[in-house]
């Protein structure tokens, strides 16, 4: 245990190192760091960083959270459901990372249009990151529901493990395409500048509506690990889809007003 966390701390601190190199080495970036020191910090600019960045880190430490709390439930059950419940999880953390992937590239886009006012274009643009997001966790939650009975043999041979995982990939299917839809839905929003209400959605999904009734599926009404993760999954479509609604009301707002002052003009 102690040898994985030194060698994910040693991971760390060296990708720090070669992206800090690069970025102080390279000629695309000398451009930007003319006057860089400590002395010329711009307090007003680094509080308007700290403003859109900390409720980011937040939405983030919900969701984490929730899903460690998750994890700590299903460790009360037995040590084999939790082995069931890491694969599991694992193989949909690995296709989360695609999912991330296209956050941010939706995030830099709408951010790109949101700055130009190009609002209906921006729509557009956003409507697409849901599209292909959607239909790549769909391929994926095929892939998990088709062969879930194989997939677990990638990480155990232990027989009394690999059927819980085999039917939590099940569910991980259905899974999949609510955390693909939420995590692009939080780089769009983020993309336009909007980070406080969806901080505001993400807390009571996974901490009022998914975790709790987790507990209450899982351990009150005896569904064991299945009900934890089916308040797993209610958590992520109430957060898919608040944030979902939350980016058309805003972007249709901002739409109309531009078009409003075209019009004027």
């Amino acid at each position: 245990m102690m040898g994985v966390g030194y060698s994910t701390l040693i991971d760390r601190c060296l990708m720090a190192t070669v992206m800090g190199f690069y970025v102080f080495r390279s000629k695309h970036f000398k451009e930007y760091l003319k006057g860089f020191a400590l002395k010329n910090i711009d307090r007003i600019r680094s509080l308007n960083i700290l403003k859109i960045g900390a409720p980011v880190a937040l939405q983030y430490t919900f969701e984490i959270s929730a899903f460690s709390a998750a994890a700590i439930i299903i460790g009360t059950m037995g040590a084999i459901q939790l082995a069931g419940h890491q694969i599991a999880l694992s193989m949909a953390s690995m296709t989360y990372m695609m999912a991330s992937g296209l956050s941010a590239a939706a995030a830099i886009k709408s951010g790109n249009y949101f700055g130009a006012k190009d609002h209906q274009t921006l729509r557009l643009s956003a409507n697409a990151s849901y599209h292909i997001v959607l239909i790549f966790m769909t391929v994926t939650a095929l892939i998990f529901t088709f062969w879930n009975h194989l997939l677990p043999w990638i990480y155990t041979s232990d027989k009394s493990v690999i059927p819980i995982a085999a039917q939590l990939l099940i569910l991980a299917g259905v899974f999949q395409l609510f955390d693909g839809a939420q995590v692009v839905g939080l780089g769009i929003l983020r993309g336009m500048g909007d980070v406080n209400m969806p901080t505001v959605i993400t807390f009571p999904a996974y901490w009022v509506v998914g975790l709790p009734v987790g507990y209450v599926l899982g351990i009150t009404f005896n569904l064991g690990i299945n009900g934890v993760w089916y308040g797993l999954v209610l958590g992520l479509t109430v957060s898919a889809i608040l944030l979902y609604f939350r980016f058309k009301i805003i972007s249709k707002h901002h739409r109309d007003k531009q078009d409003i002052i075209i019009a004027q003009d």
